[in-house]
């Protein structure tokens, strides 16, 4: 089988092995001992929390004190301040992708407490690039490990996997994973609510229809780049945590959630910024109307039901 994912998903039911636990200090190639002793401490308390021996804040206040009251660890390289942080992120990247989907809120409630502990990373010592002290509000650097651990796209999946059924299927549920954990860490306000806006805008916008003027080939026809069996179900993903929200941003027209470079140039025209919404939900339609795929099918259905939920919530308050 072809594997593209240092991932492998623990299903809905089932515990989280110790080897899980174990694995991280088994494998640590680092030299530091110090270092290594700071993640066997966090990976004690993360176990810990798992197992509901602790709550949130308990685990947050364990896991990041060794590094809140430890110096900058000198490794001789630039990023000697955020390594610890980093190889932290990292294990909560892995929890956030591995666990089984329940446990996921647990995750993001334990990332929202380690982002109000009131401390400072590295006693003060790591700072910001304006030269303030670097806090653990904001969660900083989370962002790295992240996207790290989803960097490919749909396409690139379906490419890597082309001639591989069962390792696409197992990618694909990886990714609608991420998909999920994403929309749901943005939900929390733990990433920007713009991210929900891109994804959607990218799916029901850009990607379903081509490029124009490329007669020269100069780059892909973005429609060649639609996938409907990962697109269409993460689709549902960031309606189902963000719909509601998105829904209210575009109702009251906050154009800086789509006005972004990084988004405005995907972005379609609309006069009322609702209207987005229409197209959005009358697009999804067409798919489940027009699909032969009933996995495409049953994810468009989805999506046009919660949309259509969302705005008759939404016009009656």
């Amino acid at each position: 089988m072809v594997v593209i994912t240092k991932y492998s998903l623990i299903p809905e039911g089932h515990q989280v092995p110790q080897a899980w636990f174990d694995t991280p200090i088994q494998n640590y190639r680092g030299k530091s001992e110090f270092l290594k002793s700071i993640l066997a401490e966090q990976i004690a308390a993360l176990q810990a929390f798992y197992l509901y021996q602790i709550s949130p804040d308990e685990a947050a206040q364990a896991i990041t004190r060794p590094i809140s009251n430890s110096s900058i660890p000198e490794l001789g390289t630039y990023s000697d301040e955020i390594a610890a942080l980093v190889r932290l992120w990292k294990v909560l990247v892995k929890a956030l992708i591995e666990w089984p989907p329940s446990r996921t809120p647990d995750l993001i409630a334990l990332l929202t407490a380690i982002s109000n502990i009131p401390d400072y990373i590295h006693r003060g010592e790591a700072i910001e690039e304006d030269g303030r002290p670097l806090a653990w509000s904001g969660l900083p650097y989370l962002g790295m490990p992240w996207r790290d651990s989803h960097w490919m796209e749909p396409s690139d999946i379906a490419e890597a996997c082309s001639n591989d059924e069962v390792a696409r299927q197992h990618s694909r549920d990886n990714y609608l994973k991420q998909q999920d954990v994403e929309a749901q860490l943005v939900g929390a306000g733990i990433f920007d609510m713009k991210e929900a806006f891109y994804n959607l805008i990218l799916i029901l916008e850009k990607k379903l229809d081509p490029i124009d003027g490329n007669k020269d080939n100069t780059e892909p026809d973005i429609f060649e780049l639609f996938q409907p069996d990962f697109d269409i179900p993460a689709v549902v993903c960031w309606i189902k945590h963000d719909g509601r929200k998105v829904y209210e941003i575009l109702r009251e027209n906050r154009t800086e959630y789509w006005n972004e470079k990084y988004i405005s140039c995907i972005a379609k025209h609309f006069d009322q910024p609702i209207e987005r919404w229409s197209f959005w939900e009358n697009r999804l339609i067409k798919i489940a109307k027009d699909t032969p795929d009933d996995f495409v099918r049953n994810a468009a259905e989805l999506a046009v039901r919660y949309m259509r939920d969302i705005k008759n919530t939404s016009q009656k308050l």
